[in-house]
């Protein structure tokens, strides 16, 4: 076990070693000075809004290049995502109501940053921002020299009255005049402005009405053309052994057998990009039987009396298995990642009975059964360690190691569980 645990942390550490690995994508670069380079930017799992980018300039000899709002006006990832560099105000109040902060808090802070296109056109563009606080959505018109200013949307618990929610849809109102100026027709856009949700799908519909046309430049991106989820199903060959403590009556040289069966399983993965999917979190529905078997002879040295013990128990168990998931190695073919986990497990017993002969001088002088022996838990909690290699972009082929102490009285039984498994992928 202890050795299942340290390879774990070591596959772990070189994990983090290797977030540098390196997915340059061809892009094209336009400098604070006007200069327009061509080459390859280090695409990456970006859960935030980049403050950085490495760009290697086209040329076997190239060199890399940090490129940062202060030195950038545009970068374009070819067929993924285009950002801007600009100067903006940002609130800075968050919306997750998780904040001790009461009322309505309207601090901004002017930074520098690279704002990300979502679509632009004769009157809007649109851009997103997202950092540790929060999602903030912007816009510049495009008959004013300003710079983009962002959609104003607040959430807080009211000051005084901790049980009331105030939610501040200023967006809205912003947009709506923003139609007036361009004397878009009202009827539509206000039945759609008054129904619409800080989100990017339902801000980018106004903006497509304000625009009147599709946009002449839309960039490609993955939460318009590629789904973040798939599906897996999984068929495993697992081996389960286990042991109990010296003290429980089956001794030092107690036989404990192994436990060989099938498992099946079916998953959903949601990536972090599913451009890059390079980090996801998998959630796995799993169900397996058991069996248990133990063997035990006890006596005191130089007694003519000895005790024989032999233990049962059948386990049918259904389990749900949350994983964070990383590609250490991360080809469009071969993939190889490690994974870990908390798993939660639901179990029905039978058995639980043991039978019990106590020797003289090897001969049998009584023998009887314990029913409800150890009373096992029906619900149990520990953790997973996973590696996997993915070929072919649908086959996952992996290992799982898994621990539990189904008793967690003064009577441990443990059992350390390694399965090996192929599983199906299934795309949306």
């Amino acid at each position: 076990m202890k050795k299942s645990i340290l390879l774990f942390l070591l596959l772990s550490f070189c994990s983090l070693l290797l977030q540098a690995q390196s997915n340059f994508k061809p892009a094209l670069l336009v400098t604070s000075t006007g200069d327009t380079l061509k080459g390859f930017v280090d695409y990456r799992e970006w859960l935030r809004t980049p403050t950085e980018f490495t760009f290697k300039a086209e040329g076997v000899n190239a060199s890399e290049q940090k490129f940062t709002p202060a030195n950038t006006q545009h970068l374009q990832i070819t067929g993924l995502e285009t950002f801007q560099s600009a100067v903006i105000r940002m609130s800075m109040a968050p919306v997750d109501l998780n904040s001790n902060f009461r009322g309505s808090d309207t601090t901004t802070q002017v930074a520098a940053v690279f704002l990300n296109l979502i679509t632009s056109g004769p009157r809007l563009s649109f851009f997103s921002y997202k950092d540790r606080i929060k999602t903030r959505f912007y816009i510049k018109e495009s008959n004013k020299a300003t710079p983009p200013h962002e959609l104003k949307y607040r959430k807080y618990y009211a000051e005084g009255d901790a049980n009331r929610t105030v939610t501040e849809t200023l967006f809205r109102n912003q947009l709506w005049d923003i139609a007036l100026q361009h004397h878009i027709p009202m009827e539509k856009f206000q039945r759609k402005a008054m129904a619409a949700k800080y989100t990017e799908k339902d801000i980018l519909e106004l903006v497509h009405l304000i625009n009147g046309t599709e946009p002449a430049l839309k960039t490609a991106r993955y939460t318009e053309d590629l789904s973040r989820v798939r599906f897996l199903a999984g068929i495993w060959g697992a081996r389960t052994s286990f042991t109990m403590v010296e003290h429980s009556g089956f001794g030092k040289e107690a036989d404990y057998s192994t436990s060989y069966a099938p498992l099946v399983s079916v998953g959903l993965d949601v990536f972090a990009n599913p451009i890059t999917q390079k980090l996801l979190i998998r959630t796995e529905l799993s169900y397996t039987q058991t069996k248990f078997n133990a063997t035990g002879l006890t006596s005191a040295p130089g007694s003519r009396y000895s005790y024989h013990s032999n233990y049962k128990l059948s386990q049918r168990s259904i389990s749900l298995n949350p994983q964070a998931l990383y590609h250490l190695y991360n080809s469009p073919n071969f993939k190889f990642y490690v994974a870990g986990g908390v798993i939660g497990t639901f179990a029905q017993y039978s058995g639980d009975v043991i039978f019990k002969k106590d020797m003289r001088d090897g001969e049998e002088i009584s023998s009887y059964k314990v029913e409800n022996y150890l009373k096992p838990n029906k619900i149990l909690v520990s953790y997973t360690a996973r590696i996997g290699v993915v070929a072919l972009k649908r086959l996952d082929f992996s290992a799982l190691y898994t621990t539990f102490d189904i008793t967690q009285q003064r009577q441990p039984f443990v059992t350390q569980t390694v399965a090996i498994g192929a599983s199906y992928l299934i795309s949306k």
